[in-house]
């Protein structure tokens, strides 16, 4: 089941200008949300969005059990977390 939300995280991440790392230069290892810690398995796609005047980076991620929809304020530094659900159906493909 899909849920909008609109929460801060806290994310492991690292960002490079190296190939491998994705197009984005960006590899996420770990979220924090309502203290509990999950480690990401799996990248999915990376996309930017300009909201006024400023620019997000929005990352699908998942871990073994849940898929979370990650966004990244360029200019704040801040993460949030907008969508969560069921990670089993990404995964089986």
């Amino acid at each position: 089941m899909l849920q909008k939300l609109d929460e801060r995280v806290d994310v492991i991440a690292i960002f490079t200008k190296e190939a491998p790392m994705r197009q984005s230069g960006t590899k996420i290892y770990r979220v924090r949300w309502k203290s509990r810690e999950y480690n990401v398995t799996s990248f999915g796609l990376h996309h930017l969005e300009r909201r006024g005047s400023i620019i997000h980076h929005v990352f699908s991620v998942s871990t073994k059990t849940l898929k979370f929809t990650l966004v990244f304020n360029s200019k704040t530094l801040v993460w949030m977390l907008e969508e969560v659900s069921d990670a089993t159906p990404y995964l089986s493909c």
